[in-house]
């Protein structure tokens, strides 16, 4: 007869290296850099914002992220016509395995940190991904 670990025991590994990863504190080192906007909603861009009227296209969206705790977020997009630039800045903190962002006169959106991914959202429906794309202050 042979023996095999439980299933129940696989998984409780893997859920506690996932945890682990997710918990884990990060520095403003280790997160700063260029994101470039992946997907908002599970949907590749361009996306329309919000589904329905009034339509704004985002068809590109680029934040930086830089080591005095700053964040700059450039965005392209349209509502009737040429394309505009949307420059937000701000400030950002790190609080364990998230970023707060806080721009004046907006509530602070928070984000969360997996590997070289930013999530942006309170839900997969609205979920705002960014890929890092160049790391560190050379960015």
């Amino acid at each position: 007869m042979t023996r095999s670990v439980g299933s129940s025991a696989i998984c409780g590994i893997l859920l506690a290296a996932a945890c682990s990863l997710v918990d884990e504190d990060l520095s403003i080192s280790q997160v700063i850099g260029l994101y470039q906007l992946a997907s908002v909603g599970g949907d590749p861009l361009p996306v329309v914002l919000p589904p329905g009227a009034p339509r704004i296209t985002l068809s590109a969206d680029t934040l930086w992220l830089r080591a005095d705790g700053t964040f700059e977020e450039h965005r392209m997009v349209a509502a009737v016509g040429p394309a505009n630039l949307l420059i937000t800045a701000g400030q950002f903190r790190l609080i364990g395995s998230t970023v707060q962002l806080t721009m004046t006169g907006v509530a602070p959106v928070t984000g969360t940190f997996l590997g070289s991914q930013l999530t942006v959202g309170t839900s997969a429906n609205d979920a705002f991904v960014y890929q890092r794309r160049c790391s560190g202050a050379a960015c």
